[in-house]
């Protein structure tokens, strides 16, 4: 049997691996990277808004830049009975608190395309409610246009693939699918044979991401907070799990996501480049027949 053929995929700058950086640095980093598309957390548009920016401006200046803002990521209140921990520091709470209504205003005026829903907390809630959840996030996310991706974390409440899946199928939203983070995964509770059953449709857009074999910085939340590689510097055996991917038709966007203090560190230009190389070697071996 021939093999389907898919095309190439959109490459995203996904905001983390540029989280400490100005629009003007995150354009290079895009340009030098070969991405075409961004997105943005809704903290950073808040302090750009603080700093005299407005919500046009900064769509324009993306769009004109080469790299538009396409994808608002992540809305973490949206699910039932939503408390910020006491433990989080100024910084993790900044990214957590933009409420429902400020960020369907932001995702209105930037015009993008896409949201992304997430719970890192742990926040003990009925699947059920979930799916509900999802279901209202998806109806509101409609009405502008735009399509919903939820992301499983392994200490959240939706901790994996599976779970994520169950609410994406129960909730049948046409615009409801799943964002796929490779270091979720691997950190997680890895589930191939699922992941080669799922409509690859419904697989929104993809992060990748490596580690090491063992966990860094005390806990896991430390570890993907801080020390995420880079495609191929570490030991998640990726090139598999995006042949697994394309397969299906779910490698439709794709881009390195790197919560890194070593990232953080580097020039634009050569983040850029960096970033821009390892992607590309990936998504090249992944094609290269399995030996």
């Amino acid at each position: 049997m021939t093999p389907v053929s898919f095309p190439a995929p959109t490459l995203i700058l996904w905001a983390a691996t540029v989280r400490a950086r100005s629009l003007t640095d995150r354009l290079i980093v895009g340009q030098t990277s070969g991405c075409t598309e961004q997105s943005v957390f809704p903290d950073h548009i808040t302090n750009w808004l603080a700093k005299g920016q407005t919500l046009t401006q900064i769509r324009e200046q993306a769009r004109v830049g080469g790299v538009p803002i396409t994808i608002l990521d992540p809305l973490t209140r949206w699910l039932p009975n939503w408390r910020l921990p006491a433990y989080m520091n100024a910084e993790e709470r900044a990214f957590q608190e933009t409420d429902q209504n400020t960020f369907f205003e932001y995702a209105a005026g930037l015009q993008v395309k896409k949201m992304s829903v997430i719970d890192g907390i742990g926040a003990r809630v009925d699947l059920s409610e979930i799916v509900l959840a999802f279901e209202r996030m998806c109806d509101k996310a409609r009405e502008l246009g735009m399509l919903v991706q939820v992301e499983f974390m392994p200490f959240g409440s939706i901790p994996d693939l599976a779970t994520a899946w169950e609410i994406v199928r129960r909730a049948n939203r046409e615009n409801g699918g799943l964002v796929f983070d490779t270091y979720h995964y691997f950190r997680g509770y890895p589930d191939p044979n699922l992941l080669a059953q799922l409509p690859g449709e419904k697989v929104f857009a993809v992060q990748a991401s490596d580690a090491g074999t063992a966990i860094q910085g005390g806990s896991l939340y430390a570890d993907q907070m801080h020390f995420r590689q880079e495609p191929g510097q570490g030991n998640f055996p990726l090139i598999e799990i995006i042949r697994t991917l394309r397969a299906i038709g779910g490698l439709r966007n794709v881009g390195a996501e790197l919560f890194s203090d070593e990232a953080d560190r580097l020039t634009p230009a050569v983040l850029g480049a960096q970033v821009g190389e390892a992607l590309r070697q990936l998504l090249n071996a992944a094609e290269e027949e399995p030996a």
